[in-house]
């Protein structure tokens, strides 16, 4: 399960692979993850899903996620 601070910590990194790709996009957190961030209704969520609003390649995304899990 992840806490809240399992997907900041994660969520930042992303950011952080992403800025090292020199890519930038706009991700929104939708689902149990955004009730866990943002409401504190639940502890925690298995998963996180999430939609890029931005015009990016989504190998790029893709990428940038699987080093963050590795």
């Amino acid at each position: 399960m992840l806490s809240r601070d399992d997907i900041r910590r994660a969520l930042v990194a992303l950011a952080d692979e992403l800025a090292d790709m020199s890519t930038r996009c706009e991700i929104v957190v939708v689902g149990g993850a955004a009730v866990v961030l943002l409401y504190g209704a639940r502890e925690a969520t298995k998963d996180v899903d999430a939609l890029i609003l931005s015009r990016i390649d989504p190998a790029l995304v893709r990428k940038a996620v699987q080093r963050v899990a590795d």
